[in-house]
């Protein structure tokens, strides 16, 4: 007896490439594009799986004395639908459409795939070395901040500055902006 909740015949990832008419290879191909993915029991439902497959052939130009299937540079699908989407709205509801969910689902998919197709070019950086860039050069403007002070002669204006000086450091990394002393 089937299980209600299953809309069509599940079978495991090995019988995939024999039942779809691909390679084993396409198959991990296409699970890691996303066209198709096993479900929480480790099974593929086939229907969905065809019609990734299908999907997948029809987002493609054909073309070109090979026969097809593979894009031309800069002609990425995805690359396309990410100008078309529009983010999605965040909504109240606990539950959403079906074409909701697939104008969601399509929205974040070209999202990352610009977000790589940026990171390739070069033109994001890690967050990490941000992160370290930034840390150092907060280390280096405040060991230069904190020597001011010797510089003055007058021991009490020079342990004022220092005070003054780690108060402002103190309320900077607090996210506060510092209290502004008026001279006397």
């Amino acid at each position: 007896m089937r299980n209600s909740n299953r809309t069509g015949q599940r079978v495991p990832r090995s019988q995939l490439p024999k039942l779809l008419g691909v390679s084993s290879t396409q198959v991990s191909k296409d699970v890691k594009a996303g066209y198709y993915s096993p479900g929480a029991d480790g099974l593929f439902d086939l229907a969905e799986a065809r019609k990734g497959r299908a999907n997948r052939a029809a987002s493609y130009p054909r073309g070109g004395n090979h026969g097809g299937g593979r894009p031309k540079k800069g002609t990425h699908p995805i690359a396309v639908v990410a100008e078309d989407i529009p983010p999605p709205i965040p909504s109240d509801e606990s539950t959403i459409t079906l074409a909701e969910a697939q104008r969601r689902w399509q929205y974040w998919k070209a999202e990352a795939a610009r977000i790589d197709v940026e990171q390739k070019r070069g033109e994001l950086v890690p967050m990490a070395v941000v992160c370290r860039t930034w840390s150092e050069l907060v280390t280096t403007a405040r060991g230069r901040l904190l020597l001011i002070p010797d510089r003055c002669p007058d021991p009490v204006l020079r342990e004022q500055f220092r005070t003054d000086i780690l108060e402002a450091l103190a309320a900077l990394a607090a996210d506060e902006p510092p209290p502004i002393k008026k001279s006397k």
